[in-house]
């Protein structure tokens, strides 16, 4: 289920919520170079075997650091 502006902060602002009121616990994994290093089979893999385990939350990296600054 995609989390975005439709839902909100509960009345109390401690916790995120469904516009059904539901709490929303936000079980993450990090995948930083999900992006950079799977191809799109594998990110599908890796997705489905995270959902599937019951993680609400991917995290990666859009952006790469490419070292420019150095």
């Amino acid at each position: 289920m995609y989390i975005g502006i439709e839902d909100e902060v509960a009345a109390d602002r401690r916790y995120l919520e469904y516009d059904d009121g539901t709490p929303f616990f936000y079980l993450g994994d990090t995948a930083w170079e999900l992006f950079h290093r799977l191809n799109r089979e594998e990110a599908q893999v890796y997705l489905g075997n995270r959902a599937a385990k019951g993680f609400a939350v991917i995290q990666a990296v859009a952006l790469a650091d490419l070292g420019l600054g150095q």
